[in-house]
């Protein structure tokens, strides 16, 4: 077997491209769903001590939030396969950037909305480093690369900036309501 023929080399290819298709799913993608396995747990546990308005409303956004990281980077496994090197490496930083949001949830109404918005633009940020790596291997699939890598480029600045606020409560004066400033 060629260097280049090699799993650990190879770069990210459509998976209408393979001959074989059995390699499709591989351990680093199932240990992503399990990390989220366990972030939704935790999720759980916060709404289980929220029984309020206020902490449906942030389980609601946190659960959505998760959702989209799991399922995009789904989207994206069900497209390409990649096995080489790069690929997995970015995925165990995706699987950190996921462990740091989990480790965020239990003050996520305080403090832990600045460590869980920085995971997620992180998150987003390196799934556009997958849709351009895909891009520079898959002509017939450039435009749709290129409107992924603008997506979520746009997302991490937006969640990044939302960092600022630090999910604060905030008295707008309107009778003593508070309202989260980040969402």
């Amino acid at each position: 077997m060629a260097l280049n023929d090699h799993p650990m080399w190879r770069k990210p290819q459509h998976h209408h491209d393979l001959e074989n298709t059995h390699d499709h799913v591989h351990w680093v993608e199932l240990f992503y769903d399990l990390i989220h396995v366990v972030t939704i747990f935790l999720l759980g546990n916060y709404l289980s001590d929220h029984l309020d308005l206020e902490g449906f409303l942030i389980f609601a956004g946190v659960f959505i939030a998760l959702w989209y990281a799991w399922g995009e980077l789904s989207i994206f496994n069900s497209i390409y396969v990649s096995t080489d090197f790069w690929h997995r490496i970015i995925m165990s930083l995706m699987i950190c950037t996921v462990m740091f949001m989990a480790a965020a949830i239990p003050a996520i109404d305080g403090k832990g909305w600045t460590f869980f918005v920085l995971g997620f633009a992180v998150n987003r940020l390196l799934m556009a480093a997958l849709y351009f790596r895909a891009r520079r291997t898959n002509a017939a699939s450039k435009s749709f690369c290129n409107e992924q890598i603008r997506n979520f480029l746009i997302f991490a600045v937006i969640f990044a900036a939302t960092a600022e606020s630090g999910g604060e409560k905030v008295d707008h004066g309107s009778g003593g309501m508070s309202l989260l400033r980040a969402a």
